[in-house]
């Protein structure tokens, strides 16, 4: 199912999106212009990137939309097997 962005339904104290203020209702739109539509799609966008790298990210909050940049972190990236 296809949907406006992904909504985040909650925000990692101290982790990249906490750092940048996104809160819980905030919806991701895309990731270094990629638009997400699932959550399967921004899992892989996520884990096509290591760990410290610098990511434009554009999400909407309440209706004002919001681009920052987005540090990952080691516990933003699932495991690579």
């Amino acid at each position: 199912m296809r949907h406006d962005g992904i909504e985040i339904v909650g925000v990692q104290p101290n982790g990249s999106a906490d750092k940048i203020d996104m809160k819980a209702g905030d919806v991701i739109l895309s990731i270094d212009d990629h638009y997400l539509f699932t959550i399967n799609e921004l899992r892989a966008e996520i884990l096509r990137h290591e760990p410290g790298t610098r990511l434009v990210i554009r999400y909407r909050h309440n209706r004002l939309i919001s681009e920052n940049y987005l540090i990952l972190s080691s516990g933003d990236a699932a495991p690579r097997r």
